[in-house]
This record gives C-alpha cells, structure tokens and sequence, in this order.
C-alpha cells in the first residue's frame, strides 16, 4: 500500500510538473521555434518534380487538406508537367469521400484530370510510401506536400522507401495582417478587475497557439522515434 502511494505521488508530482513547464512555454517562442524547425529540415525543391504528392491529412473540406490543397494547386501551377498524386485512404467509386471530393476540387481548379494520380489503400505514413514506390520508378522526382510538423517524416520515409529524389514542401499558415488590438472601453459590458482582452494578444491567441504547438510537436516527435526504432525512415 506504501509503494502503491507513492507511486500515485510520484505520478502526480511528474505530471504537474510537466503540465506546469508545458503552460510557461506557451508563453515563450519556443513551440514555434520547435514546430518550425520540422517545417524547414527537409523544405528545398532539389530538382523540377515530376510528381507532387500531396499526403492527405483529415477528411475534406478540413482544416489539414484545405491548407495542403491550396499549396499542392500553388505547386501544381508552378510545375505545369508533373502529375498530382493524392495520398488519402478512402473509397473511389463513391463520389462522397474525400478523395474523390479532393480530386473534383482540383479539377474545378483547372487541373486536368489525367494528371490526378490516387493512393487511397494507405493508412498511415509508411504504407502510402510503400504503396506509392509500387506505383512510381525510384527514380521519379518527387515532390511532398505536408503539414510542417509532418514534412520530416514523410520526405525520410519516402527516401526509406527507394525514393533518391525527393523534395519537400511544408503547408506553413499565413498569419492575419490585420491589427487586431481593440479598446475593451469602447465596446460596453461589464468592467472586470482584471481585463486581458484587447491590448493582450499574447493571452487572446499566442498562448493558445503555442499550446496547440506543443500538442503537434511532441505527437510528431513521439511518431519519428516509433519510426525509427522500427527502421521506416
């Protein structure tokens, strides 16, 4: 019984600790830094692509393919030869899943459809790799379109998989231009003793966004070391 509560205290005491460091980072660069860093480690166009593989995210619309989407058309016009491959598991033949949706909106973009390429059988980062290298010579320049905390482990998966010339492209957001400070006076309600609204903008989005950083950063870090251990990338 002794062991078992102290234990229990070990493991609370770890947790808040680590809650506690998660919080004050939040209020500092470095999630950004961090995510930023996977963004870039692999972003260089090395050679023309003669494939743009977009490595699909959620389903669609979603916030994931919708930013993916919109760099893989910017690539697709950039490099008017090479071929689209979308890599997202779903069902072909109903036109209600989100690859079909995915190629139906490029298309609607002006991309021809015989240059729209599916990988709809892999689940994960490894199989669509391994699925894309049946369908593509080695030698094919590839290039691929992910998240940025995701661009790392897919352009060295790919490479794992026999791929030798591969580029990356990161789907960065774009941050809104706009001011978006405001006079909490100017607007009614209530008056609080301690208001952090409109001249605080690291308490409105920073913080919550280095957060959502730190979710993204130690999932993908937690994925790469699985994915080395197991020799996939």
């Amino acid at each position: 019984m002794n062991f078992f509560k102290k234990s229990v205290k070990w493991l609370l005491f770890v947790s808040g600790t680590i809650f506690l460091l998660i919080i004050v980072l939040a209020f500092t660069t470095l999630p950004f830094r961090m995510y930023y860093a996977l963004g870039v480690s692999e972003a260089k166009i090395t050679s023309t692509p003669a494939v743009i593989v977009m490595m699909g995210g959620s389903g669609f619309p979603s916030e994931s393919n919708l930013i993916r989407s919109f760099y893989t058309l910017k690539a697709a016009q950039t490099f008017q030869t090479a071929g689209i491959l979308i890599a997202l598991p779903g069902n072909t033949q109903d036109s209600t899943s989100s690859v079909r949706r995915l190629k139906k909106y490029f298309i609607s973009q002006g991309i021809a459809s015989s240059r729209i390429l599916l990988e709809t059988k892999g689940t994960n980062t490894r199989s669509q790799c391994l699925n894309i290298s049946r369908m593509l010579p080695a030698n094919t320049p590839l290039l691929i379109i992910s998240s940025p905390e995701h661009l790392l482990r897919s352009v060295r998966s790919f490479r794992k998989a026999g791929f030798n010339d591969i580029s990356g492209y990161p789907a960065f957001e774009s941050a809104n231009e706009a001011n978006l400070l405001f006079q909490e006076n100017t607007l009614g309600g209530r008056r609080l003793p301690l208001e952090l609204g409109g001249d605080h903008l690291q308490v409105r989005y920073q913080f919550w966004n280095h957060l959502r950083y730190q979710v993204l950063v130690y999932r993908e870090y937690c994925a790469i070391a699985y994915y080395k251990l197991k020799g996939w990338m």
